[in-house]
C-alpha cells in the first residue's frame, strides 16, 4: 500500500507541485500518496505533448520543458477560474 503524504507548504514548493496542489485542493498539512502526483504529472504531460504534436514518450527539449510549465498554469487558470 502506498505511503499517505502530508502536502507541505506550497510556498517551498516546485511550480509543477504547487499546480498540482491547487488542482486537487490541497492544503497544507492534507493527505494524498505520492502516485497522485505521478499519475496527475503524467496525465499532464501526455496532454501537453499531444497539443504540441509529439508522441507521449518523446522527451521535451529544455525549452519544451519551459513551455509545458506554462502550459499547466494556463490550464489550471481556465478550469479554476472559470
Amino acid at each position: 500500500m502506498a505511503e499517505v503524504l502530508r502536502a507541505p507548504n506550497p510556498d517551498e514548493c516546485q511550480i509543477r507541485f504547487k499546480y498540482f496542489m491547487i488542482d486537487k485542493g490541497l492544503k497544507e498539512g492534507d493527505e494524498y500518496r505520492g502516485y497522485d502526483f505521478i499519475n496527475w504529472i503524467s496525465e499532464m504531460g501526455a496532454a501537453f505533448k499531444k497539443s504540441i504534436g509529439k508522441h507521449y514518450l518523446d522527451i521535451l527539449t529544455p525549452r519544451e520543458q519551459e513551455d509545458f510549465t506554462e502550459f499547466i498554469g494556463t490550464r489550471l487558470k481556465k478550469i479554476h477560474i472559470s
